[in-house]
Order: C-alpha cells, then structure tokens, then sequence
C-alpha cells in the first residue's frame, strides 16, 4: 500500500487544526507564555526542565553523563538524561532561553505529531474519508494531552509513537518490511524507556492480532513472520542498549524492593466506567482519565460491534485489545506487566491513552459504514443516555465542564441526523462533525479548567525557582567573603519546599542531596536517621545540627511558599561547624546497623560509631508535655499510639512540650516504616518562619524541630481524610551544642582538604590516625566509583547498611582519587554499534534479495 499525498495533506490540516486549538485554549485559561499563570508546573519545573537544561549544559561544556551532583545524585544519569531530555522536541530549549515559551512549543509539536500521525493511520489503514481522519486526528491529540496531565509532558512521546508503531505494524503484516519499525522501537526505548516498555508489550498482542487477521488460516505465512517480528523487535532492544542496559543494570545492583510490596489496585469498576461518562471525567487537579473520548465516541464503538456487515475478523481483534487493556486496569500481574513490574501509583492510567486510541480508531472504523444500520446507532443512545443519568445521579461530583445536558444535546442531534438526514457523503460529514464538536469542547474545556489551585500551582514553582535564582547569588557573596571555599563539596537544605528534593535551585555551586530515586538501602538509612522518605523519594526535612554537619549541608536556603507565606520569609543562612564531603572516621561505621525505631537515638549512634566513643548530642528530654484536643483523641492499644476523629469533620490535636530558650527541642513520632500515604492524618509544628505550620503525613515520620517559645506540635485529620492514624511512639530530644561542638572539633582533621573536583571525580588530601581509618563519604554507595590511594586502586565499600561510600585507609598522609567509571555504559555503547550493524546487514540482505527476484 503505497502513501499518497493526500493522506500527507490530511495529517497537516489535522496537525494544524491541532494547534490552533491548543494556543486558543491556553490563551484562554491565561497560561499562554508571558500571560498570568505559569506555563506547567508539577513534574515539569521538578525535573523535567532541569534535566534538559543540564543535559545541555554538558554537552556544551563537555562534561560526563554517566553521573551527576547536580542532578539526584547516586542514580543512572546516562539513562535519565535520555528519558527526559533526546526527544527532538526538546531542541526549543537550546535554542529560546525562556523556558515557558520552550516547554509551550515543545507541547505543541508533540501535540501536533499526535494529531497528524493518528490521522495518517487512519487514512494509512483504514482508508476514511478526510473528515474523518482529520476531526479525529485532532480528537487524539487532546486526549494525548489530558493524559499527560499537564506536566508529564514526556509522556506525550508515547501518545503520538503508539499511531506510528500501529502503522508500521499494519504495514510489516502486509509487506514484511520490518527496518522502519525496528528504528522507531528503539527510538521509543531510548527517548522514554517507560512509555516504551508499556508501548511494546501493548503493539506486541495487537501484532499478534493483527497476524491472525490478515493471514487467516494460512499457517505457514503466519510461523514465518514470527522469527520476523522477534528479530525486529531484538535489534532494536540492541539499538537502544545505550540507554537500557545502564538503566537495568542499576536497578538490578540496586534491587528496588517498592515493586515487590503490591499490595492491590485501588481502581473501582464503578470509578472507571464514571469516566466514561459526562461530568465524570476528573480534571487537571484530580486523578488521570481514564479515557476521554466522549458519548458519540462510544456510540461509534457500541454500533460497530452490533452491526452484522462488520467483518466478523475485525470485531475479534477489537475485542482482544480492548480486553488486554481491561485486564491490565484491574488484574493486577498485568497491571505489573504493562507497568515494567514498577507500579508506584496502583490507581494511575499512564497508558490511558491507548483506550482512546482504540476507541477512536473503532469509531473511525464504524462512521465509514455511517447509515447502514440507524435503528443500531437509536439503540445505543437510548442505553447510552440510560446509563448516563444513572451514573449521573449515584454521583453527583462532577470534574468535568461538560455536564450531562450537553452531552444529551449532542445525542439528540445525533439521533436527529440519523432520522432526518439522507444517507450518504452528507449524513456521514454531519456525524463527523458532531463526534468532532463533543469531542473537542470536552477535551478544550480539559485545556482550560477555572481552577484556583491550579493558578497557585503554577505561581509557587516560579517563585521557588526565582527564590532559588535569588539564593545562589547570595551564596556567591558568602562563598566570596569566605575566602573562596566554594572549592569544596558542600550541600544545600532547602527548608520548607514540599518538593522531594527535586533541583528547583538548579545550578547553584554545590552539590544535589540525595538521590530520588531507587535507591533502597540509601532510603533505609535515612529514614532511620529521621528523614521523610516514601517509596522513591527522599526530602530534606528531619534535618538536624548534627545531620547537617556530617552530610556536609553549609547552606539552608528558607524558601517561602507564597499560598501560605510572607514575601519577606526568605533567608539564606550558613552553617557554622560543617564537614566537606568526605572525612575520617572510626572503623565502628563498618559494623554499625541503624535498627533503633528512634531516629534520635540512630543520630547518636551514628555519631558515636563515627568518632568511637560514646556520644548523645541528641540529649534524651525528661519535662512535661502538655495536650489540647479539639475533635481528636490520643489512646494507646497494643504498643501502638492511635489517634482518632470524634466527628465527622476531623479536627486537631495540639502537644506543648516545656522548651528552653537556650536549648533546640526535636520530636519523633516513629512508624514500622515509611509509607507513601496521601490521604491519612498530618502532622506539622510552627517552626518555619510565617504564621501558618506547615505540615506534613503522620506515615512519613521525619524529625520535627520545635520551637524554642511557645512550641506546638499539631495532627491535623481533615473531612476528606481517613479518621483513624496510629504510630509507634513519641520521642523528644533536645540539642548540646557543647557535644555538637566537641564532636566537630574531634572530626574536622581528618577532613578533606585541597579538593579538587568534576562531575565524575574528586581529589583531595586527607590525614588518617591510627583511631580513625575509614574515609566516610556521603555520596550514596554505588559500583562504579573506584577509589585510587597514593595512585593505587583500593576497594571501595558500602557503609551503613550500603547507603554511603567508604573507602578503608592507612595511618599517615595521603592523596585520595575517587573516579565513577559506569562499565554498564561501555556494553550499552558497544551492544547499540553491533544492533546497527545487525540493522545494516538486514537492510542489505533483504535489498540483494529482493534484486535476485527481479532478475
């Protein structure tokens, strides 16, 4: 099947259509560039945007990709530059330097790619009629956008891959070319390697569908083409090795427990099929549709399947989709499956778009046969309609603008058409029209919802970047006035942005906090030294004095959160007694396990193994603790500590401890484990400078400083909130700043000093005592760093359970050399050089063998 050069000028109009509409809508809802609402926010300012930028900023400036301090340190660089940042698109942030309007055009091409691909499949496959592939093209693109939910705007990758990967399906079933599908399979596993899995498994059961389709009973066709698709789909895994054999290698060494705790789905029957249906669909702010295709769309889909002239052949097909991707929403070994085995979120629709792909690509399949059957398309409005007030009354929360009268407008001139109108080229253009208009206004009023929270989204990510702007400049004039220490590794605690530390302050001199990602044994450590983790992420609250100095934190940058804050909350403070990157300490570190459910009493034993002897800089606090309840009461069952609402409505509970003046009071209240819990009761104090506390879940138990005067620490349960929470046990400590003192002075010569760094090595001079021989660094452990002391390569090792990198050294002077070499990345690069020879020698075998049948 040869392409003609209509179907080429269909996919433009459809990709033009397509972004005229977007730039209208987001005029509309004030989030066009340089208008009064940020662009995106969420995801895009957290991390994607960052990535870009440094991606850019190393290959500009020549530095490695292997590994980075900037970035979510301790985590696979390589691979995460390239799901966040190869994508063609992306080249509008090379070349415009404000990142709204890059990210508006980058949307918008990757919207465009999506309309005018899926129309050309359309008129590739199915061969409709230009209305048709055009109003539907443009229908896809906006679902593709609301599934990307507004900021996971690399998932737009998949959105206009999965009608390209569906073309060249159909086309390597009927002609056996496989080059072009082999490229754009590795292409979707290097620009997103997520969206990429779930694409191939998804086309690899359409593939099979498809082989049964077309060949039929003819066997011998159908095993031939098998070891075909199977050396398609291997070369391109070689193709893309790269960027897939780093990323599998590090999750293997690092052995992401969080996969293995499923526990479930949280996705309802009743739930899904509201999505289906006007006024259900949630919007930005909520969880993502399901699917977003509209009333007239499924009308399509039910006359299609009810219609006896349809080939029996294509029904079959249409149903093993659909059912695969059934049983992917609600069986959960194939939720896991599409998933990677990687399933965070139990309730998320990330391959949500594949059902208004298939839906569509049906309606397009039944508006050709438009007319035959108007007693079938009657049928299914009337059990459409039916089904739709009853969802509508049984749940009356409504995410989407498009409410339930408009949607039964819509069915009634449907029906008006099928009744009125002569069958033919003019009832089935009406019919177009009318799916297109319903399908559009739902997904348009998508693009532009009336939200207050989302305005102040979109204001508090260009604040905290602005803040962050402001915060390196005045940590330049610091580093300045101190002689230019900024030669050293040092890291900065950004206070009071719930962001998971996430590198919203990109590019100032030091070095990121943690990793974000999986990292387990990392996550472990510090959430038994009192920091808030969940299943991947790590934030900078439950910070200490104490933590700060031996994680090397010189800065605290306060950023303030402009919904609940003063303009003139933010400060950047120094650290007075702070550690560089890596120091001597006891060789007690090697067999300590931080097993104690008290993050207070973990801190002290940390310390206490780092210098050999006993230390409690964390002192145990022996006063008073005052209580006031206002809708909550505290009870005790089983060891267990348990707070419960006495009303429908929540309320607070509020514990006074009697604090001093002179001494920094800190509170714990433990858990069995950290949990990524979002709707459970939280917990806050008024430590951060403004009025409002901000607060954060009881689940995810971090160590909470208390005020010096007038201390509170409140649990908050809301309406909206389970009315039941439990911990383990409250801890309070206060801090001796003599102890806190004597330790630093104790540590800090055996300090690193005259260091020397680049993104991928550090150098530096350290003295080792006879007391203190291991070189303790707070880069989380990994592999590949390879250690070189006095120019000779000594074994590296992972303290702490495995969190952080040590190295063991004998007494004396010595010149250290830490160097990440990534070998995953030297098999990647060679296992892509040999796919595309493979692919070279496949295009050459089939070229000579195609001349010889000529001749």
């Amino acid at each position: 099947m040869k392409i003609q050069k209509k179907e080429i000028q269909y996919s433009l109009i459809s990709a033009g259509i397509t972004a005229v509409l977007v730039t209208v809508a987001f005029w509309c809802s004030g989030r066009f560039p340089g208008r009064e609402h940020i662009f995106l926010n969420g995801d895009y300012y957290q991390q994607y945007m960052q990535f870009i930028r440094a991606f850019f900023d190393k290959l500009l400036h020549g530095e490695t990709l292997a590994y980075s301090f900037e970035m979510s340190m301790g985590m696979p660089s390589w691979a995460s530059y390239a799901y966040e940042s190869l994508s063609p698109f992306n080249l509008w942030f090379l070349f415009i330097s404000d990142v709204d309007t890059a990210a508006f055009l980058t949307v918008l091409n990757k919207l465009m790619a999506c309309g005018g691909l899926f129309c050309f499949c359309l008129c590739y496959v199915l061969r409709v009629r230009p209305e048709i592939g055009i109003s539907l093209g443009c229908i896809y693109a906006l679902c593709g956008y609301n599934v990307s939910y507004y900021y996971n705007v690399q998932y737009l990758d998949g959105v206009y891959l999965l009608p390209l990967l569906m073309l060249l399906l159909f086309r390597f079933v009927r002609t056996g070319k496989t080059t072009a599908l082999t490229m754009v399979y590795a292409y979707s596993f290097i620009v997103l390697f997520y969206s990429g899995y779930m694409l191939g498994v998804f086309s690899g059961l359409v593939w099979i569908a498809l082989m049964w389709y077309v060949y039929g009973k003819d066997k011998d066709r159908y095993i031939r083409c098998m070891p075909r698709f199977v050396f398609c789909v291997l070369t391109a895994v070689l193709l893309s090795a790269a960027v897939t054999v780093p990323t599998a290698w590090f999750l293997k060494n690092h052995n992401p427990e969080d996969a293995t705790k499923f526990s479930g789905l949280s996705v309802s029957l009743t739930g899904f099929l509201q999505q289906f249906f006007p006024g259900h669909a949630l919007g930005v702010t909520g969880k993502v549709p399901a699917v977003y295709s509209g009333v007239l769309t499924l009308l399509a889909v039910a006359v299609f399947f009810a219609n006896k002239q349809t080939d029996r052949r294509k029904k079959i097909v249409a149903l093993i989709v659909l059912g695969l991707l059934l049983l992917c929403t609600f069986f959960a070994p194939l939720y896991l499956l599409i998933h990677g085995f990687d399933a965070p979120d139990m309730s998320d629709f990330r391959f949500s778009y594949m059902y208004s792909f298939v839906l569509l690509f049906i309606a397009a399949q039944a508006l050709q046969e438009a007319g035959t059957k108007e007693k079938g398309w009657l049928y299914a409005a009337g059990a459409y309609s039916g089904v739709s007030i009853l969802c509508f009354v049984t749940q009356k929360e409504q995410g989407n603008p498009l409410t339930l009268e408009l949607a039964l407008v819509f069915l009634g001139a449907f029906a008006f058409v099928i009744y009125r109108v002569n069958a033919g080229r003019t009832r089935m253009l009406i019919l177009s029209v009318l799916i297109g208009a319903e399908l559009l206004l739902n997904a348009f009023f998508g693009l532009t919802p009336d939200n207050t929270d989302l305005a102040r989204m979109g204001t508090y990510y260009r604040h905290w970047q602005d803040e962050g702007q402001r915060a390196m400049e005045m940590i330049a004039v610091m580093d300045a006035e101190e002689n230019g220490m900024a030669q050293d590794f040092y890291r900065v605690c950004y206070e009071n942005v719930q962001s998971q530390n996430e590198p919203l302050f990109y590019h100032y001199p030091g070095i990121g906090y943690f990793s974000t990602l999986e990292q387990p044994a990392l996550r472990q450590a510090l959430f038994r030294l009192g920091y808030s983790t969940a299943t991947r992420l790590v934030s900078d609250y439950g910070s200490t004095p104490l933590t700060q100095m031996i994680f090397a934190q010189r800065y605290r940058v306060h950023a303030t959160d402009p919904r609940i804050e003063a303009a003139d909350a933010f400060c950047v403070s120094r650290n007075a007694m702070v550690l560089p990157l890596a120091y001597m300490v006891s060789e007690q570190i090697e067999a300590l396990h931080l097993t104690e459910d008290n993050a207070l009493q973990n801190q002290n034993m940390l310390i206490s193994a780092m210098t050999g002897k006993e230390r409690k800089v964390l002192a145990d606090y022996c006063g008073n603790v005052e209580m006031t309840s206002d809708g909550l009461q505290l009870s005790t069952q089983d060891g267990v500590w348990r707070v419960s609402a006495l009303q429908e409505s929540g309320g607070s509970l509020s514990l006074f401890p009697e604090t001093r003046p002179d001494r920094q009071m800190y509170a714990y209240f433990s858990q069995d484990a950290s949990v990524n819990a979002f709707h459970t009761a939280k917990i806050g104090t008024n430590a951060d400078i403004g009025l409002p506390m901000m607060t954060s879940y009881l689940s995810m138990p971090h160590i909470l400083p208390v005020p010096q005067e007038d201390g509170e620490i409140r649990i908050l349960i809301s309406s909206q909130d389970e009315k039941i929470a439990t911990f383990r046990e409250m801890y309070f400590a206060e801090l001796n700043p003599e102890a806190l003192e004597e330790v630093y002075r104790e540590l800090i010569p055996g300090a690193a000093r005259e260091m020397a760094f680049s993104e991928d090595h550090i150098s530096f001079n350290v003295t080792v005592a006879e007391d203190k021989t291991v070189l303790f660094t707070s880069i989380p452990f990994d592999t590949g760093w390879m250690a070189m002391v006095d120019g000779t390569e000594a074994p590296t090792e992972g303290v702490l359970d495995g969190a952080f990198l040590a190295v063991e050294l004998p007494a004396g002077e010595h010149r250290i050399e830490l160097q990440y070499r990534d070998k995953s990345i030297t098999a990647g690069i060679l296992g892509s050089v040999v796919g595309g020879l493979v692919l070279m020698g496949s295009i050459l075998v089939s070229k000579r063998k195609k001349e010889q049948k000529q001749e």
